[in-house]
């Protein structure tokens, strides 16, 4: 139990840390896990998998099931399906060595390194030559695999003193080659008010921006809301899940606040639940009645992330 305990919180802790390099890894993982079955004719090795999985998939069942089913609110599969096909292709060159830089690839600031590592392709070379067909982030599979591989080609040393020699050279290049990673190579005069004066996402392309959102009406700076008429507003409450505003108006109108709508956003006039409308721009909208007025908006979790919550909440506990 304990070993399979280990073992989901290491699937676990990798899906939560990067999901597309999950899937990646699961792509030498998923095989390795069928060959030792096969190779190995024990059903507890079924029962020990079987069992890690179904912990794992609890655990991060709070991430992995509304990111999955949610994925079809928003624009990434439009977006990332084209943004970098035939783009990133890592040639030879930059395979064996390329410097770290800021941004993505063939970046004006520097792109991200891409190399596998000196050290790595002569493990990987001791025991079967790599092949690269994929882009950029097919790269995890190759640097793991060749990590894997050096260890197995050290292992096959029969003589103990030449596989710690070989083990000792292949550490050695790997500090060596990688020297230049240690320090940043290149700095930017990026100050804080800078950072500070951006309000956009932290996505590449706004890849997971909902779908019906119109771009064009999102701006910087832009005011809290836009109404009808006359308005006169206090803010109560400013958070990133709650926010709150007395207001006055001079008559009846369409009150539109500058937040956009995703599943799980409630609001309420005067404490009554009132419904939103987002179909024109991908705002928050609804109707506001004339006079003094109390909006308040926040996001709750919706059915589907109540259930997944919960999964991973009494998962521990089934598993046992």
């Amino acid at each position: 139990m304990r070993w399979i305990a280990v073992y989901a919180l290491s699937l676990a802790g990798l899906l939560l840390s990067h999901a597309m390099v999950f899937f990646l890894v699961m792509l030498i993982f998923v095989p390795f896990i069928i060959i030792s079955i096969l190779g190995n004719r024990k059903l507890k090795l079924i029962y020990y998998h079987s069992s890690a999985v179904f912990l794992f998939a609890g655990l991060s069942a709070y991430y992995l099931l509304p990111s999955f089913f949610e994925r079809s609110y928003t624009k990434f599969n439009s977006i990332m399906g084209s943004a970098f096909t035939g783009n990133t292709f890592v040639s030879l060159k930059n395979l064996l060595y390329s410097p770290w830089g800021y941004g993505m690839m063939k970046a004006v600031e520097g792109g991200m390194s891409l190399q596998i590592g000196l050290a790595q392709w002569f493990a990987a070379l001791l025991q079967q030559l790599a092949v690269i067909d994929f882009t950029w982030r097919i790269l995890i599979v190759s640097v793991f695999s060749a990590a894997v591989l050096g260890a197995l080609a050290v292992n096959q040393f029969r003589n103990k003193i030449i596989a710690i020699m070989t083990a000792i050279t292949l550490i050695v290049l790997a500090f060596y080659a990688n020297r230049n990673h240690w320090r940043i190579n290149q700095s930017l005069p990026w100050d804080m008010p800078f950072f500070l004066s951006l309000e956009k996402t932290t996505n590449s392309f706004n890849e997971y921006t909902p779908k019906w959102v119109r771009e064009e009406i999102i701006r910087e700076k832009a005011p809290p809301w836009e109404f009808d008429g006359d308005l006169e507003a206090r803010i109560l409450e400013d958070k990133n899940s709650k926010w709150e505003a007395e207001m006055e108006t001079d008559k009846a109108g369409t009150l539109r606040l500058n937040k956009i709508y995703y599943p799980g956003w409630q609001m309420t006039v005067n404490g009554k639940p009132v419904v939103i409308n987002y179909t024109d721009r991908g705002l928050m909208e609804t109707t506001l009645p004339g006079g003094k007025s109390r909006v308040a908006v926040s996001f709750k979790e919706t059915p589907l992330r109540r259930i997944s919550d919960s999964l991973t909440m009494f998962s521990p506990g089934i598993s046992l």
